[in-house]
């Protein structure tokens, strides 16, 4: 991958983060499961692929990098409605009679490569 493709790729992924979409847990909880379903359809590939770029056995591929990464996406299914949910936090006395919350959202978008 050129670095023009790289940065096309972050400028598309900018581009779609600015339409605020990623900001419905449904949305975000569509995703996980389609990345979890892409894991498990790909599994012996990335078992195979782990074995041959760092020696891992099946097993221990599935163990340290496949179920890791399942069990953490059903991790997340599990509390992301909850994570998301807007909290009540104690209001300044300056600013009584207010009520103050916090209201996670995502923050942008990131580039990971390995």
């Amino acid at each position: 991958m050129t670095d023009i493709e790289i940065i096309q790729i972050i400028q598309n992924q900018r581009a779609f983060f600015r339409t605020r979409r990623t900001f419905d847990v449904s949305y975000r909880i569509e995703m996980l499961k389609k990345l979890q379903r892409a894991i498990r359809l790909h599994e012996k590939e990335i078992c195979e692929a782990l074995r041959q770029d760092v020696g891992k056995s099946a097993y221990e591929g599935y163990m340290c990098e496949v179920g890791m990464a399942l069990g953490e996406l059903r991790y997340m299914l599990r509390h992301i409605r909850r994570w998301a949910r807007p909290h009540r936090v104690s209001t300044h006395l300056g600013n009584f009679p207010s009520r103050s919350k916090v209201v996670e959202e995502p923050f942008g978008t990131v580039l990971i490569m390995s």
